[in-house]
C-alpha cells in the first residue's frame, strides 16, 4: 500500500475520532453536582420553589435528578448521550428507569462558562429543539445550569 494511501487512512481515522474526543471531553467537563439557574416551560419561568429544589448531579453518563420526589419518581434513572458534531451540540436524556421509562428527551446544549451551560429539550414532542428558547405552546423547557459549589 503506498505511503500516501496510509497516510489519507491515518488522517479519516484521527477526523472521525475528532468528535468522540470532544464529547468526552465535554462529559468529563459536565461531571458534577448542578443545580438550575434558572427553567422556562412553554415561554413561562418554572416557580423558584421548584427551581430552587431540584438538584442534579452526573458521574459518568448517569444523569440523576433529586430533590422533588415526583420529578424522581418520573425519570429515576437517565443517560446522558452527547454529539459535538452538530451545531448546537446535540444532547438526549434517554430514560432507563421510573414513570417515564423509555422516553428519549431530545435537546440541544451549549455552554455559557466553565461552570455554567445551557440546555433546551422538546417536552412530549419528537421535534428537537433548533435554538435556545421557550416560547408559548413550543413544548421547550429551557434551562441554565450552574455547578453546585461545595
Amino acid at each position: 500500500m503506498p505511503v500516501q494511501t496510509l497516510l489519507v487512512l491515518a488522517l479519516t481515522m484521527t477526523v472521525a475520532d475528532a468528535p468522540k474526543d470532544e464529547a468526552k471531553k465535554d462529559l468529563e467537563k459536565l461531571q458534577g453536582r448542578w443545580t438550575m439557574a434558572s427553567a422556562v416551560h412553554d415561554g413561562e419561568n418554572l416557580p423558584a420553589e421548584v427551581v430552587s429544589k431540584l438538584k442534579f448531579e452526573i458521574k459518568g453518563d448517569q444523569f440523576t435528578v433529586k430533590g422533588d420526589e415526583e420529578t424522581v419518581k418520573a425519570y429515576a434513572k437517565i443517560t446522558l448521550k452527547l454529539d459535538v458534531s452538530a451545531k448546537p451540540h446535540l444532547i438526549d436524556f434517554v430514560i432507563g428507569a421510573g414513570d417515564e421509562k423509555g422516553t428519549v428527551v431530545e435537546g440541544i446544549y451549549e455552554w455559557q462558562a466553565d461552570d455554567e451551560f445551557k440546555v433546551c429539550v422538546a417536552i412530549q414532542s419528537k421535534e428537537r429543539p433548533t435554538e435556545f428558547k421557550s416560547a408559548e405552546n413550543s413544548h421547550a423547557v429551557l434551562i441554565v445550569f450552574k455547578r453546585q459549589a461545595d
